[in-house]
C-alpha cells in the first residue's frame, strides 16, 4: 500500500517559474544570488512530452519527494537552516549528483548539499525556512508540554507522520536530549517505493541506524551494516519496526472504515498524547478519502492533535486567525471557483496550471483553498468521537458540531472533550518575524523579489487543531 509523501510546496512547479521550488539556478556560491525568476507557466499542454501527458499520477507525486529533499538541502547549505542541527537530511540522497560539467559525479559521502544547478532561489529558501522552523517549534512545544495522558499519568508523546518521504525529523528529535526523552514512538507512512528507499538509506548509514536501534550514541555518517535484533525489516524491505520508530507502506486512499483500525496503529498507545503530521500531503488526495482516513485514525486516540501544512489556492487575503472575520469574495486579485467549490485566486490559478503540467492533480487543494478552511476541516474531523467516547458525549458532539466549527479558534468544552485550533499563512509568519531575523534572511543571498515572495507566501499555510479528553 502507498501514500503520497511529504512535500515541500515550494517544489511543486516546473522549472523557471516565479514561485517554483524546482527552479534551477546556476550559481556556485552563496555570495552569488540566483537570477530573478519569471512568470511563465511552464510547457503548454500541447507541447508536453508523451510521458508528461500519460505518466502515472502516483509517479508524479513520488517524484516530488526528491524536490522536497533538495529544497531542504538548499536551505541548509545557504545558511537559512542550521546545518549543525541537521546532519541527517543529506544521508537520504539515494545516488550521487551528476555534475553540470559532464565530469564524473561527486560521491554521496562528499556531497554536503545540492550542486549549484540544484540550488533554489532566495524566495524559495526563505519559504523553506519559514515552513521548517515553524513546524520544528510547534512539534517541540507539543513534545515539551506538560500535557498528561489519559488517567492523569504523565506519558511520553507519539507522532504519526503521513507521507513522510525523506523527512529527517525523527533523527533530529532523537539527537536533541530535551526532545528525545519525551518521545515514545515515531511512526511514518508512505508509498512502498519510498519506504524501501528510506530503509536502504537507514541500513547504509550508521548515523541513521544507531538512532533507530536506540543506541546511546550517534554513529558516524558512513559505514552502515547489519541491524540489531531490536529492528525488524519486513514486507519485501518496505516496512521497518523498532521500539521507538516504525516505517510502514500504506495508502490512505484505500483505508476502509468497515475494516477496522489499520494494522500500523498497533504501534501506538491510544492513551498517550499523539500528534498527526500531514505536511503538504492532503492537497494530493480526494477529500472524501483523506477525511475518512483522518477520522478513522484520530478516533483511535483520546488526546490527539492534527498539524497540517498545505497549499492555499485562494490565498490568505480576507482570512484572519484572530478576529473571525469572513472571507471577502471581492478581494483584490479576483479569482474563481475551483472544481469543488473552493475560491481560487489568480495567482492560485497559475500555481494550479504549473502543478497540472507535472501531472499533479490537487483534488484536496481545490476543496480547501483558504487558511480558514483547513482549520474547519480539522475541527469537523476531531468533533467525531474517539473510539472510547461515551454515547452521551457522542450525541452532544453531533448536536454542537456546527456551533463549534463556526467558533473558529476560540476553544470550547463540549461534554468531556475540548477542541481548539488555529491557522497561519507563511506570509503572516514572515510578517511576525523580528527585524533582526528578517534582515539575516534577506541578506544571505540578496533578496530582491519582495512583492513576489509575499504573494507566494500568502498561498501556503499551517493549520492545527487538538482534541483533549478531560
Amino acid at each position: 500500500m502507498s501514500q503520497p509523501p511529504l512535500r515541500n510546496p515550494f517544489s511543486s512547479s516546473p522549472p523557471r517559474t516565479s514561485f517554483n521550488p524546482s527552479s534551477s539556478n546556476s550559481f556556485s556560491s552563496v555570495s552569488k544570488p540566483a537570477p530573478k525568476a519569471g512568470l511563465s507557466l511552464g510547457p503548454p499542454r500541447s507541447k508536453r512530452t508523451p510521458s508528461q501527458k500519460s505518466g502515472s499520477k502516483d509517479d508524479a507525486i513520488r517524484s516530488t519527494d526528491s524536490d522536497a529533499l533538495i529544497s531542504r538541502l538548499s536551505a541548509l547549505e545557504a545558511g537559512y537552516l542550521d546545518q549543525r542541527l541537521d546532519p541527517f537530511t543529506r544521508l537520504f540522497l539515494s545516488s550521487p549528483f551528476p555534475t553540470t560539467s559532464g565530469n564524473a559525479p561527486r560521491s554521496l559521502d562528499s556531497n554536503r548539499g545540492p550542486p549549484p544547478s540544484q540550488r533554489r532561489p532566495p524566495l524559495i529558501n526563505i519559504g523553506t525556512f519559514l515552513r521548517c522552523s515553524t513546524l520544528d517549534k510547534m512539534i517541540s512545544d507539543f513534545l515539551l508540554s506538560d500535557q498528561l495522558g489519559v488517567g492523569k499519568r504523565r506519558s511520553k508523546k507519539q507522532i504519526l507522520s503521513i507521507g513522510s518521504g525523506s523527512d529527517s525529523r525523527f533523527w533530529r528529535i532523537k539527537s536533541d536530549p530535551r526532545l528525545e526523552e519525551r518521545l515514545g514512538h515515531y511512526l511514518e507512512l508512505d508509498f512502498p517505493q519510498l519506504t524501501r528507499k528510506k530503509i536502504q538509506s537507514i541500513i547504509r548509514s550508521e548515523m541513521l541506524s544507531s538512532l533507530v536501534e536506540g543506541k546511546d550514541s550517534i554513529g558516524s555518517d558512513q559505514g552502515g551494516g547489519a541491524m540489531s535484533d531490536r529492528v525488524r525489516i519486513e514486507n519485501d524491505e518496505t516496512r521497518l519496526l523498532s521500539p521507538n520508530y516504525s516505517l510502514h507502506p500504506f495508502d490512505i486512499r484505500e483505508s476502509k472504515v468497515e475494516g477496522g483500525p489499520p494494522d500500523f496503529l498497533e504501534q501506538l498507545d491510544p492513551d498517550s498524547p499523539t500528534l498527526i503530521l500531514a505536511e503538504c500531503v492532503l492537497a494530493y488526495i480526494r477529500p472524501t478519502e483523506a477525511n475518512r482516513f483522518l477520522g478513522l485514525v484520530t478516533s483511535h486516540f483520546k488526546d490527539v492533535t492534527l498539524l497540517g501544512y498545505d497549499i492555499c489556492l485562494g490565498g490568505d487575503q480576507g482570512s484572519s486567525d484572530e478576529d473571525g472575520s469572513e472571507l471577502d469574495p471581492n478581494r483584490e486579485g479576483g479569482g474563481g471557483l475551483g472544481e469543488e467549490g473552493g475560491r481560487i485566486s489568480r495567482f492560485g490559478k497559475v500555481m494550479l496550471a504549473n502543478l497540472e503540467s507535472r501531472n499533479l492533480n490537487l483534488e484536496g487543494a481545490k476543496q480547501y483553498t483558504e487558511p480558514r478552511s483547513h482549520l474547519k476541516r480539522f475541527q469537523t474531523i476531531l468533533l467525531q468521537p474517539s473510539s472510547s467516547s461515551s454515547s452521551s458525549t457522542h450525541d452532544h458532539l453531533v448536536g454542537k458540531e456546527e456551533e463549534k466549527v463556526d467558533a473558529e479558534t476560540r476553544p470550547q468544552a463540549i461534554g468531556d472533550v475540548d477542541v481548539r485550533g488555529g491557522f497561519k499563512s507563511l506570509k503572516r509568519i514572515w510578517d511576525d518575524l523580528d527585524s533582526k531575523e528578517k534582515d539575516r534572511l534577506s541578506r544571505l543571498e540578496g533578496l530582491d523579489e519582495v512583492e513576489e515572495m509575499d504573494m507566494l507566501l500568502s498561498h501556503y499555510c499551517l493549520s492545527w487543531c487538538s482534541r483533549k479528553t478531560k
